[in-house]
């Protein structure tokens, strides 16, 4: 990943650093629970947790060996002795390291992804409280429709985020699954419950039923989670920008005192956040079709999964931390131009009365479709003459609407959503 987007969790649990201490502490383990099954002292476990082995040692045996498992085990069986080293590597394959590492990778990810889901609702909701009560247009096909709250509309991405705080715990399960089965999964010589006993050191569990490696459906099930935080960021960031447009004005992104918005023209407050957002989430989609490729590999397994999954692992977890950050910020700080809200509302020449009065008419005893024509005939002079609708209307009934009938349904609407979205 690009300096640009990296973030200092990520870099940490993607970095060949933490890897390495992976397949260390898993051989130390493994290695433990041979010698204790075996009366052994635990001379050579302890002695894996004590070496260091770096990134640059393996690769020179790699070299050698053009396969950078082996290079880790030729390098690791050069810096401990006793009699447990002979239980180095016992029964596995290359993969069984690679992807109960992998797995720990993606856990421990989710599980921070997580935590800045429950911030961004967190702020979500009080931004809700705070705005539940100022009246702007709702919009259709980029159209005048019935006035919503500021509120009920960030409830909507309020209500979207709980789904997902609620999908990543069920994702999180859904990974959570290593294996030390051995060369097929059959465990030929590897032992069922030392594999147990290993995983849960890293709340892991076995893989039900594997072949060489761990069903590749499940690493694709996160990446196709994280592509959908990535599409409802891209909602998200995509409606700010249609708000911040110069004729609506409704919404802007925080600008800092030093900010420039454009080499040209220094009037540009461009809404570049999030602009960035809906880029970045192309970027998280793709990688959940590169991630449904892996799925189908040959027989018990080959390789073709692996260039991959190295590419796209911390590219988006990444990302995704990364969007999070800038999201939550976004919101946090958005600028919300209540006059302009009213401004638009008034400028609309109250056509956004026109559902309304067409259930007044039809309730009425008027044919609906007539009375539908009558409305839209109405409205198009509105539009047309810039003429006030309720000005208009009073040639056919004395009824004329109270605002409030929106901000009533709207205020029950965040309630509905504050109430019941776990």
């Amino acid at each position: 990943m690009i300096n640009r987007y990296q973030t200092s969790f990520m870099n940490n649990i993607w970095s060949d650093k933490f890897k390495i201490s992976m397949w260390k502490s898993l051989q130390s383990f493994l290695v433990e629970e041979y010698e204790n099954l075996n009366g052994i002292p635990n001379i050579t476990s302890q002695q894996i947790n004590n070496i260091d082995i770096t990134q640059d040692e393996i690769s020179e045996e790699e070299k050698k060996t053009n396969h950078e498992l082996l290079a880790f085990l030729n390098v690791l069986n050069s810096k401990v002795n006793g009699e447990g080293k002979k239980y180095i590597h016992r029964g596995l394959t290359s993969s069984d390291l690679l992807d109960t590492a992998f797995s720990y990778q993606i856990r421990c990810s989710l599980s921070h992804i997580e935590e800045k889901i429950n911030i961004l609702c967190f702020i979500l909701k009080n931004k809700i409280e705070e705005y539940q009560n100022t009246l702007m247009l709702g919009r259709t096909h980029g159209m005048t429709a019935e006035p919503i709250t500021f509120g009920s509309f960030l409830a909507s991405y309020y209500a979207e985020w709980m789904r997902h705080a609620k999908t990543i715990d069920q994702t999180i399960d859904y990974i959570s699954y290593g294996k030390l089965s051995g060369p097929v999964g059959n465990y030929s010589i590897a032992n069922e419950q030392i594999e147990a006993r290993v995983l849960n050191r890293f709340n892991l569990k076995p893989e039900i039923i594997g072949t060489q490696v761990i069903p590749r459906d499940r690493y694709a099930k996160v990446f196709l989670d994280l592509a959908l935080f990535g599409s409802s960021i891209e909602r998200f960031a995509t409606n700010i920008r249609l708000l911040s447009q110069s004729a609506i004005g409704e919404v802007s992104e925080n600008f800092g005192t030093l900010q420039q918005g454009s080499s040209a023209m220094p009037h540009k407050k461009n809404p570049i956040a999030s602009e960035n957002l809906c880029g970045i989430s192309r970027l998280l989609k793709s990688y959940a079709i590169s991630a449904l490729d892996n799925v189908a590999l040959w027989n018990e397994r080959d390789i073709s999964h692996s260039s991959v999954e190295r590419v796209i692992g911390p590219d988006a977890f990444h990302l995704i931390e990364y969007s999070l950050n800038k999201m939550i910020n976004l919101v946090k700080y958005l600028n919300v131009n209540v006059k302009n809200m009213k401004q638009n509302m008034e400028d609309s020449n109250n056509i956004f009365y026109s559902h309304i009065l067409l259930n007044h008419l039809t309730e009425m005893s008027h044919d609906r479709d007539t009375a539908y024509r009558m409305i839209q005939t109405l409205s198009s002079d509105c539009l047309n003459k810039e003429i006030d609708l309720l000005d208009l209307i009073k040639e056919k009934t004395d009824y004329q609407p109270d605002i409030n009938i929106f901000l009533d349904g709207n205020k029950k609407l965040i309630t509905k959503v504050l109430n019941n979205v776990r």
